[in-house]
């Protein structure tokens, strides 16, 4: 949450490639992604963005819309309902092809 919450507020992040993290910071985009454990990588990151102004300000941007386009409550809801949609249509035809009508709801 924490990195979801940072790019919220415009920030770019620096975080360890693993655990999850690229499903919520954009590669290059919102920020910067290092081995994990590699505290020389982690370094060079923040001394990349700490000197790079344009770098800093354009992934700033994008972390910002990032989240707003992708980790906000309509999004979410977005996702789930698209999944929710795509079970029931998969138990309606797994009902059809056993030749029983399907209990889900419409």
């Amino acid at each position: 949450m924490a990195f979801i919450e940072a790019q919220a507020c415009g920030l770019p992040v620096i975080a360890g490639n693993g655990g999850g993290v690229a499903s919520v910071v954009a590669a290059d985009r919102t920020g910067l992604l290092v081995p994990l454990g590699d505290a020389a990588a982690f370094a060079r990151a923040i001394d990349r963005l700490m000197t790079e102004t344009g770098l800093r300000e354009r992934m700033a941007a994008e972390a910002l819309a990032y989240v707003s386009s992708q980790h906000d409550l309509a999004a979410a809801a977005a996702r789930i309902d698209a999944v929710l949609r795509r079970v029931r249509a998969e138990h309606r035809s797994a009902a059809a092809a056993r030749g029983q009508r399907s209990t889900a709801p419409p």
